[in-house]
């Protein structure tokens, strides 16, 4: 998937900005509507509200279940947390399902990680019974992990397309430290090597392009940034995300706080990218 949406966005980014045409609404489409909460859910384990305690305690540790859900009359009518689990049946640490835990299966991917930002787990209704979870940990699998990998990239692009557009020629050299500059001028002659016609800007770390952007205070407020020390650590944030995406690490326990954030700004992402 990875592919195909960045040949899209490089063969056809020109013409997509002329014309408004097909490819930019499909990715916009793909990344609003591509992946869902059904795509990365796990079925909810639950029993009746009979057994103690105790014993579903020893059972979750077995299984590593943090949650449950617990049936009432066949259906599953609320849920129980492994660490809650003291003394009595099961019945007696019910929780019920509030709003702000349950989405449908066809939510959008954007939805449940910002709602995981503020829970470490969701439950997933099916036919408007709950009937799945997703936790935290969902975030490593493989829809999660291309999903947000497009999202860093359109914001990278967006980077060069600004300095390509506020820094015409060379004026961006200036603004960036002499070892930066030639590491970029050496992957540039590689590149040129290989047959890949690109600007030396295009071959700037993704830090490089965002500290050059932020010394323009009109580029930062306009992304959003009303300081530089944040903008900063943001952009440091994103590439380190972009990193462990791409060599298939952790992407949760230190990244969880900018993935969050990445996926609440999803629209701004995507409006910038078609500017």
């Amino acid at each position: 998937m990875r592919t195909v949406v960045l040949f899209k966005m490089q063969v056809d980014e020109k013409n997509c900005r002329q014309k408004g045409s097909a490819p930019i609404r499909q990715i916009h489409r793909f990344f609003r509507n591509g992946f869902m909460a059904s795509d990365i859910a796990e079925p909810l384990f639950s029993w009746d509200g009979a057994p103690l305690a105790e014993d579903a305690q020893k059972r979750m540790i077995d299984l590593r279940f943090e949650a449950a859900g617990v049936r009432i009359a066949g259906g599953v009518a609320g849920w129980i947390e492994r660490d809650a689990l003291i003394e009595g049946p099961c019945i007696a640490h019910l929780r019920a399902f509030s709003e702000t835990v349950v989405l449908s299966s066809e939510s959008p991917l954007s939805e449940v990680i910002e709602r995981l930002g503020c829970s470490p787990r969701i439950f997933v209704t099916v036919f408007g019974a709950v009937g799945g979870i997703i936790t935290r940990a969902d975030l490593q699998k493989a829809p999660v992990r291309m999903w947000l990998f497009g999202l860093v990239t359109l914001v990278e692009e967006n980077f060069s397309r600004l300095l390509k557009e506020h820094f015409p020629g060379d004026e961006w050299h200036q603004s960036l430290i002499q070892a930066s500059l030639e590491g970029a001028r050496r992957l540039h002659q590689e590149r040129m090597r290989r047959n890949e016609h690109l600007e030396l800007v295009d071959c700037l770390q993704f830090s490089d392009k965002g500290n050059i952007l932020f010394q323009n205070e009109e580029i930062r407020l306009k992304l959003g940034f009303e300081s530089r020390r944040r903008a900063k650590e943001v952009v440091h944030n994103l590439e380190r995300l972009r990193n462990n995406l791409a060599h298939s690490q952790d992407i949760v326990g230190e990244n969880l706080e900018i993935i969050v954030k990445l996926a609440s700004q999803m629209d701004r992402v995507l409006d910038a990218s078609s500017d």
